[in-house]
C-alpha cells in the first residue's frame, strides 16, 4: 500500500523524467579542442590552417533533450580542470562547424569574456551553456539562431576564456546587453570592459 509520501515521491520522479526528456527547440553537438598544434601535428598536415582544424574533434553523441545535454555536461571536465594551453570544449548548433569561415559563422563574430578565478569562470560557463541550449539569449532584439557556438578555452598562466560565437556582427552590442541582463546576478565580476571583447571573424580570416 502506497502512503502519501511515497505517491508524493513517485509523483515527483515523474516530472523530474519527463521535464529531462524535454526536447530542445534546436539539437546541439559538442566539439573538443585538444590544444595548439605540436611540431608533429603540423609535419602531418598540409597547412597550419589543416594543422589547427585536425586538433578539433567533434564529439558523436547528438544533445537533442534536456536529458542529453546533462549526461554530456556532468561528464565533461570543467574549465577550471582543464590544463594544456589553449585546450576547451565548444557547443554548437548541429551543422555548424567551429570554424571562422563556417556558413553560419563569417558574418558574424566572437565576444570574449576573461575570467580568472576558477569558480567563477566554472559557474560562468555553466549559465552560458544553459542559456543557449534553453534559447534564453532571443529577444526582441535577437533572433533564435543569433547564438551559434559557446567555448571555453584554457591559457596557461592567463585567464580562461568564455566565447560566445554569433551570426550577425551587427547584433554584437544587443548580444552583449542579452548576455549581462541574463547572468549579472549569477556571474560578479566579469563585466570590465577590460575583461570583455570583440572580434568579428571577417577580420580574423584577413
Amino acid at each position: 500500500e502506497h502512503t502519501n509520501d511515497s505517491k508524493a515521491t513517485v509523483s515527483v520522479l515523474y516530472w523530474v523524467r519527463r521535464a529531462m526528456a524535454l526536447k530542445l527547440h534546436q539539437s546541439w553537438n559538442y566539439w573538443f579542442f585538444k590544444g595548439l598544434p605540436t611540431d608533429e601535428d603540423r609535419k602531418n598536415a598540409n597547412s597550419p590552417d589543416e594543422a589547427y582544424k585536425n586538433n578539433m574533434i567533434r564529439m558523436e553523441h547528438d544533445i537533442t533533450t534536456v536529458q542529453d545535454f546533462w549526461v554530456c555536461n556532468l561528464e565533461l571536465p570543467k574549465p577550471s580542470e582543464l590544463h594544456e594551453n589553449k585546450q576547451g570544449f565548444l557547443l554548437c548548433r548541429s551543422g555548424v562547424r567551429p570554424f571562422w569561415e563556417d556558413e553560419e559563422m563569417k558574418e558574424g563574430g566572437i565576444w570574449t569574456w576573461m575570467v580568472e578565478d576558477g569558480s567563477t569562470c566554472d559557474t560562468f560557463w555553466r549559465y552560458i551553456l544553459m542559456a543557449a541550449i534553453g534559447q534564453r539569449f532571443t529577444s526582441k532584439d535577437i533572433e533564435n539562431d543569433e547564438v551559434v557556438a559557446v567555448q571555453n578555452e584554457y591559457n596557461v598562466g592567463k585567464s580562461t576564456r568564455i566565447n560566445i560565437w554569433h551570426k550577425r556582427a551587427s547584433k554584437k552590442d544587443k548580444l552583449k546587453d542579452r548576455v549581462k541582463e541574463i547572468l549579472e546576478k549569477e556571474v560578479r565580476g566579469v563585466w570590465e570592459d577590460s575583461k570583455t571583447f570583440h572580434r568579428k571573424t571577417a577580420d580574423m580570416r584577413k
